[in-house]
């Protein structure tokens, strides 16, 4: 397969930049309308880097920070004590996500988002933050963090469930 002096210099250029040679077969593919298999032009990259010895720039991860707050569930119950289980038509009012706090790594600014903006809101404010990060570090956040988040979107119809 060849390729131009032109084509080789856009790859060599996209190679320093990112370490991921699908994204740059695609940009190569749609630059210059090649007529070639994803796969082909995949594999010329990845020997052209080997050849060329071209290592990709290291980006340092955005790591973000965060916490949340709840509100607690208001309930119609016939005594107070030891309850155990409370039925879900006895809810009056779910609990709402109060505040989220949050700060990136090696930023001193800590940012918070609080219900007066309406919980809606706030959560679609905060997915727009959380998009930019690479890594999410969460104050219990894999077994409640992340849970209510995902559990209020969903209520809002905010995102589609996705593992």
């Amino acid at each position: 397969m060849s390729y131009t002096k032109e084509v080789k210099e856009f790859i060599k250029v996209r190679c320093e930049q990112t370490p991921n040679s699908t994204q740059i077969a695609r940009d190569v593919i749609n630059k210059f309308g090649l007529d070639k298999k994803m796969d082909a032009v995949r594999v010329f990259i990845r020997s052209f880097r080997e050849d060329e010895k071209v290592i990709a720039k290291q980006m340092p991860i955005k790591r973000l920070f965060f916490d949340i707050e709840t509100s607690y569930h208001t309930v119609r119950m016939w005594r107070i004590g030891k309850v155990g289980w409370v039925n879900p038509n006895q809810i009056i009012k779910h609990k709402e996500i109060i505040c989220i706090s949050y700060k990136w790594q090696y930023d001193d600014k800590i940012h918070t988002l609080d219900w007066r903006m309406g919980e809606k809101k706030m959560l679609k404010e905060f997915i727009k933050v959380m998009e930019q990060a690479h890594e999410l570090v969460g104050h219990n956040g894999d077994r409640f963090d992340i849970k209510e988040i995902r559990t209020r979107c969903i209520n809002y119809m905010m995102i589609r469930y996705t593992h």
